[in-house]
């Protein structure tokens, strides 16, 4: 999937002025050498979230690249919500594939319960258009041709920063449609205050189609 477009509206925010940020300086007069200075705060962040030196690197250049109206809104957000600043991949259909191996019932289960089918879904975190990490969930049913009749397993994870994090996983079928989820109540200490997200990662199947699923996350 392609990287979602950065983020840059910032929805309710006004653009401060850039002689908001700094006082001894007008817009017209901005450098360089601010440019570098700002993007410091920038890559606090990226440190924080404890992200690979390659993809810190890379934040920075984003960061530079960027317009001083832009670069302004960016520093604007960060001060106020660092968490607003990461964006997370969209919803988008899955199919589900025959399950193997210890999960493949035997022919009583199967002519119970139907085909054991396996699913994952991955959701990227994107900050300044870099991606810094993937949030997997991996879900395994029963299912007939039209509905999913029970749940196997059910299980969450990420990679790529180094937060602290607790995740809850929890599964259940609801008028033939499944759904695995993953809680992740995440925390860092980005300039010495600590930063909290609840993200939960949300894996259904679709009526009708349970080879069909849907992945999200969201804030909760």
């Amino acid at each position: 999937m392609e990287a979602k477009k950065l983020f840059l509206t910032f929805t309710g925010v006004t653009v401060l002025a850039l002689t908001a940020l700094m006082p001894t300086a007008s817009f017209a007069s901005a450098t360089d050498d601010w440019s570098s200075v700002s993007q410091t705060e920038v890559l606090e962040l990226a440190a924080a979230l404890k992200v690979p030196a390659k993809t810190e690197s890379a934040i920075g250049q984003a960061y530079l690249s960027l317009s001083d109206s832009e670069q302004v809104a960016v520093l604007q957000t960060l001060r106020a919500d660092p968490g607003a600043l990461i964006e997370w991949e969209e919803s988008t259909p899955i199919a589900a594939k025959a399950a193997v191996g210890e999960h493949a019932p035997g022919l009583s289960t199967r002519a119970a319960r139907g085909t054991a089918l396996v699913a994952t879904d991955s959701k990227t975190a994107y900050l300044l258009g870099i991606p810094i990490g993937t949030w997997v969930i991996e879900y395994k049913y029963y299912a007939t041709s039209t509905a999913v009749t029970g749940n196997i397993d059910c299980q969450g994870w990420f990679s790529g920063i180094g937060v602290s994090d607790t995740v809850k996983e929890s599964s259940y079928v609801v008028n033939g449609r499944g759904t695995c989820s993953a809680r992740h109540t995440m925390s860092f200490v980005f300039k010495g205050s600590p930063i909290q997200w609840n993200k939960l990662h949300t894996f259904t199947t679709n009526s009708g189609n349970p080879r069909s699923l849907s992945g999200s996350i969201k804030s909760v």
